[in-house]
């Protein structure tokens, strides 16, 4: 009966994701992990089992920053669960790891390139750096004010 649930439950959240883009997080796996997507646009991590992050911050194996465009981070949740939304709205190249314990070690990283020139303001309101007036963007635990 649980898989069932489980199944349910992951078959539910992608039907009902906003995102324009998924990855799924699992056993040291970012799948896909190389993601190309356009300016303006979200992704959606899903962690299909076990405890992810997603750092887009400091390398996990080097302790370096991976020098993105603009760090960003999801703090870790249990799944089956969505463990976060993210929009990008600067182009580069963003690469990320999951920084419990030796996931990153063992293969969890990621790259996101993000193309384009111009954003139109955020069209996902449930990401994490999304403000619908565009007045500042929120980042866990930090805010700046557009000039």
């Amino acid at each position: 009966m649980k898989i069932k649930q489980f199944i349910l439950f992951l078959f539910a959240g992608f039907i009902f994701s906003q995102a324009d883009h998924t990855v799924e997080a699992g056993n040291f796996f970012y799948s896909p992990a190389n993601l190309t997507i356009n300016l303006g646009e979200s992704v959606e991590w899903y962690n299909v089992g076990g405890l992810h992050d997603v750092n887009g911050v400091t390398n996990t194996i080097t302790g370096d920053s991976f020098n993105n465009p603009e760090d960003f981070y999801i703090p870790a949740i249990s799944g089956p669960a969505i463990i976060g939304t993210y929009t990008f709205n600067i182009a580069g190249t963003y690469n990320y790891d999951c920084s419990i314990g030796s996931h990153a070690a063992n293969g969890m990283i990621g790259t996101i390139t993000v193309i384009g020139s111009e954003v139109s303001g955020c069209t996902d309101s449930e990401a994490y750096n999304c403000d619908d007036n565009e007045s500042y963007v929120f980042e866990i635990g930090v805010t700046s004010y557009d000039n």
